[in-house]
């Protein structure tokens, strides 16, 4: 089982009623980190990263995109990194990226 912060928990039950979640992987690589999750398909491999400021309810993601070798998982190419993005762009990001 997966323990991650609720703010990222949220963010990907409104994401599951967006995109088809039989037609990814959902990863954790990200283990010690209770904010980021990844979203995988295929080689395309999304890291997502939640942010709240400490001053404002605003939540913000950082993503970046990878293509990864299944064979060599230390072997990504990193296709696009984007920081403090709000949720809508992010959510239409993924769809693009991942085809979905």
């Amino acid at each position: 089982m997966m323990v991650k912060d609720n703010i990222i928990m949220s963010f990907m039950t409104r994401l599951k009623s967006i995109i088809d979640f039989n037609l990814v992987e959902i990863v954790d690589y990200w283990d010690g980190d209770l904010l980021a999750i990844g979203i995988k398909r295929g080689c395309k491999l999304v890291y997502l990263a939640a942010n709240k400021s400490i001053n404002s309810r605003l939540i913000t993601y950082d993503f970046d995109f990878e293509i990864i070798n299944e064979d060599q998982i230390d072997n990504i190419k990193v296709i696009k990194e984007s920081r403090n993005v709000s949720e809508r762009e992010t959510i239409d990001e993924i769809r693009e990226f991942l085809n979905i």
